[in-house]
């Protein structure tokens, strides 16, 4: 969807935010915002927001981000959708509340002035957002229940640093790329980083149905404001002893394989080519509403039953379909290599160095076309 980035130099002994490194944080994220770049610096320059934008809702530019309150005390930096905005702009404007544009952007605001932290649980969709108290001098961050949209952070006991992206962080040049052993152990065992640990020791992610504040004292703990575990698990202990197991590995495959796996691999691949990737089943108010059902839901019924729930039923050239997986289909991409240039690629291994030639070509391509200045495409 969009790329967020932010430093605030909290500490009164620290430096002032440095220009240079904000926008080298934000342009490393070209890939997740290619229609425009913002970025808005404090009076006295101690905090700075940035933003890359992938234009959804609202395509004008008064939608366009960082987004300032009309009173001019909030602002904000957001990426993801908020599903429930329509109903949450409808209920604002019926307590007088006025709206410069048609995003959802703008509602966030809105609710952050009316109710403060607490709004966070008010939202239902995928977002990761910062919001600058101009008067309190806090910055607010938040992210989605299941953690479908990253947030990154780094904190060093001065000046604290967030984005959409670790390797954004790092582009900046002021922190530190010692290895996180808990990451890396943990990408051995199960194939992924387990949250809050990266790679990198002194960068963390926001956990998923997390908020977190920074005062001029510096960064709290995070929060939770909504945790899916309680409620996947209420549904397992309720459940007849046969199915409890069944709850159980679902809870462990949802809050374990589908958030630090499928999800932040969805999110990196889609932004990789700056598309928008929507999991309409990945809801809170889904699971809220589906967890006392779902354990005694066996086999291919909870597909079928799924298949059925709309209006209009599923037709059943889709329902019973084979099962695609999560692949990707390099196997096929290296057959077509080899059948259209089979003497280039008939000894053992060709084929798969002639495929990462073509990727690297490729990449040297999308690099070459990325902006070298910070306002080239503003």
């Amino acid at each position: 969807m969009c790329g967020v980035a932010g430093i605030f130099a909290y500490h009164p002994a620290a430096s002032s935010v440095n220009r240079a490194e904000l926008i080298k944080i934000r342009d490393a994220m070209f890939a997740r915002g290619p229609d425009g770049a913002g970025e808005w610096f404090e009076d006295g320059e101690r905090l700075g927001l940035a933003h890359r934008r992938l234009s959804i809702i609202d395509l004008s530019e008064r939608a366009a981000q960082p987004m300032h309150s009309i009173c001019g005390r909030f602002h904000v930096t957001f990426n993801g959708e908020i599903y429930n905005f329509p109903e949450i702009r409808e209920q604002l404007k019926a307590q007088g509340r006025h709206f410069q544009s048609n995003s959802d952007t703008e509602v966030l605001l809105h609710l952050y002035e009316l109710k403060g932290e607490s709004m966070a649980a008010d939202l239902r969709g995928m977002f990761a957002f910062a919001i600058w108290d101009s008067v309190k001098k806090e910055l607010f961050l938040a992210r989605d229940p299941y953690g479908i949209k990253p947030l990154y952070y780094a904190d060093d006991g001065w000046t604290f640093r967030f984005a959409s992206q670790v390797k954004s962080i790092l582009a900046g040049g002021r922190v530190s790329r010692d290895p996180e052993p808990a990451g890396v152990v943990g990408f051995y065992l199960w194939g992924s980083v387990p949250d809050p640990f990266t790679l990198y020791r002194d960068i963390r992610a926001v956990p998923a149905g997390h908020s977190l504040k920074v005062t001029i004292a510096g960064p709290e703990m995070p929060r939770p404001y909504m945790r899916i575990s309680p409620l996947a698990l209420l549904a397992a202990e309720t459940d007849p002893k046969p199915v409890s197991g069944y709850s159980r590995v679902s809870l462990l495959e949802s809050t374990q394989y589908m958030k630090n796996q499928l999800l932040r691999d969805a999110d990196w691949a889609g932004m990789a080519h700056s598309l928008e990737i929507r999991t309409p089943f990945v809801d809170i108010e889904v699971l809220k509403k589906l967890s006392c059902v779902t354990p005694f839901l066996k086999g291919r019924s909870g597909k079928q039953a799924l298949g059925k729930s709309p209006i209009s039923p599923l037709p059943e050239e889709v329902t019973q379909r084979a099962k695609t997986g999560f692949g990707v289909p390099i196997g096929g991409w290296l057959a077509k290599l080899v059948a259209e240039q089979p003497s280039e690629y008939a000894t053992k291994g060709s084929a798969s160095r002639g495929w990462g030639r073509y990727v690297l070509s490729e990449q040297k391509a999308l690099t070459e076309k990325m902006p070298t200045s910070p306002r080239a495409v503003a």
